[in-house]
Protein backbone atom coordinates (compact mmCIF):
# COMPACT_ATOMS: atom_id res chain seq x y z
CA UNK A 1 0.00 0.00 0.00
CA UNK A 2 1.37 3.43 -0.95
CA UNK A 3 1.22 6.05 1.78
CA UNK A 4 0.26 9.55 0.63
CA UNK A 5 2.65 11.41 2.93
CA UNK A 6 6.17 11.47 1.58
CA UNK A 7 8.73 14.12 0.77
CA UNK A 8 9.16 15.04 -2.91
CA UNK A 9 12.65 13.49 -2.87
CA UNK A 10 11.19 10.10 -1.96
CA UNK A 11 11.93 9.98 1.78
CA UNK A 12 9.00 8.26 3.41
CA UNK A 13 7.50 9.64 6.60
CA UNK A 14 5.61 6.47 7.44
CA UNK A 15 8.45 4.90 9.52
CA UNK A 16 8.56 8.05 11.67
CA UNK A 17 4.78 8.09 12.08
CA UNK A 18 4.83 4.40 13.00
CA UNK A 19 7.56 5.08 15.57
CA UNK A 20 5.49 7.87 17.16
CA UNK A 21 2.48 5.54 17.30
CA UNK A 22 4.56 2.83 18.99
CA UNK A 23 6.06 5.24 21.51
CA UNK A 24 2.59 6.48 22.51
CA UNK A 25 1.62 2.86 23.36
CA UNK A 26 -2.02 3.47 22.56
CA UNK A 27 -2.21 6.68 24.57
CA UNK A 28 -3.85 8.88 21.96
CA UNK A 29 -4.59 11.40 24.72
CA UNK A 30 -0.88 11.93 25.33
CA UNK A 31 -0.13 12.42 21.62
CA UNK A 32 -3.02 14.87 21.40
CA UNK A 33 -1.78 16.75 24.47
CA UNK A 34 1.72 17.12 23.05
CA UNK A 35 0.42 18.16 19.63
CA UNK A 36 -1.91 20.75 21.18
CA UNK A 37 0.65 22.26 23.54
CA UNK A 38 3.24 22.52 20.77
CA UNK A 39 0.73 24.11 18.38
CA UNK A 40 -0.60 26.53 21.01
CA UNK A 41 2.90 27.59 21.93
CA UNK A 42 3.67 28.14 18.25
CA UNK A 43 0.65 30.46 17.84
CA UNK A 44 1.81 32.61 20.78
CA UNK A 45 5.42 33.00 19.60
CA UNK A 46 6.44 36.31 18.06
CA UNK A 47 8.77 34.57 15.58
CA UNK A 48 7.29 31.48 13.98
CA UNK A 49 9.12 28.70 12.22
CA UNK A 50 7.57 25.62 10.69
CA UNK A 51 9.39 22.85 12.56
CA UNK A 52 6.92 22.91 15.43
CA UNK A 53 3.94 22.50 13.13
CA UNK A 54 5.63 19.64 11.29
CA UNK A 55 5.99 17.86 14.64
CA UNK A 56 2.33 18.56 15.40
CA UNK A 57 1.28 17.14 12.06
CA UNK A 58 3.32 13.98 12.55
CA UNK A 59 1.85 13.47 16.02
CA UNK A 60 -1.64 13.87 14.61
CA UNK A 61 -1.00 11.44 11.75
CA UNK A 62 0.14 8.76 14.21
CA UNK A 63 -3.39 7.95 15.39
CA UNK A 64 -6.80 9.16 16.45
CA UNK A 65 -7.05 12.81 17.55
CA UNK A 66 -9.95 13.97 19.71
CA UNK A 67 -10.55 17.49 18.38
CA UNK A 68 -12.11 18.70 21.65
CA UNK A 69 -9.00 17.60 23.54
CA UNK A 70 -6.79 19.15 20.87
CA UNK A 71 -8.63 22.46 21.22
CA UNK A 72 -8.15 22.37 24.99
CA UNK A 73 -4.42 21.65 24.74
CA UNK A 74 -3.86 24.30 22.05
CA UNK A 75 -5.34 26.84 24.47
CA UNK A 76 -3.12 25.55 27.29
CA UNK A 77 0.00 25.81 25.12
CA UNK A 78 -0.94 29.31 24.00
CA UNK A 79 -1.55 30.49 27.58
CA UNK A 80 1.72 28.98 28.83
CA UNK A 81 3.74 30.69 26.09
CA UNK A 82 1.99 34.03 26.69
CA UNK A 83 2.82 33.83 30.42
CA UNK A 84 6.45 33.12 29.61
CA UNK A 85 6.61 36.08 27.21
CA UNK A 86 4.96 38.37 29.76
CA UNK A 87 7.34 37.25 32.50
CA UNK A 88 10.37 37.73 30.21
CA UNK A 89 9.20 41.22 29.28
CA UNK A 90 8.76 42.18 32.93
CA UNK A 91 12.13 40.72 33.84
CA UNK A 92 13.82 42.59 31.00
CA UNK A 93 12.31 45.87 32.14
CA UNK A 94 13.31 45.23 35.75
CA UNK A 95 16.85 44.27 34.82
CA UNK A 96 17.24 47.34 32.63
CA UNK A 97 16.47 49.53 35.63
CA UNK A 98 17.63 47.99 38.91
CA UNK A 99 16.05 49.54 41.98
CA UNK A 100 13.16 51.05 40.10
CA UNK A 101 9.68 50.18 41.27
CA UNK A 102 8.17 51.13 37.92
CA UNK A 103 10.70 49.01 36.05
CA UNK A 104 11.55 52.00 33.86
CA UNK A 105 14.47 53.24 35.90
CA UNK A 106 16.21 56.53 36.47
CA UNK A 107 17.04 56.94 32.80
CA UNK A 108 13.36 57.10 31.96
CA UNK A 109 12.70 59.79 34.57
CA UNK A 110 15.79 61.72 33.55
CA UNK A 111 14.78 61.62 29.91
CA UNK A 112 11.40 63.11 30.73
CA UNK A 113 12.33 66.39 32.37
CA UNK A 114 13.48 65.32 35.83
CA UNK A 115 16.86 66.89 36.65
CA UNK A 116 19.20 65.13 39.01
Amino acid sequence: MVKPWSWPDGQKLQPLIDHLREQAQGRDDIRTEFAGVIAGSWFAKPARRGEDLIAVGLLMLAGHVDLDQLDHWVRVGWERRRRIRTAKTRLTLMMAAPGSESGLGDGWRMGHGTDR
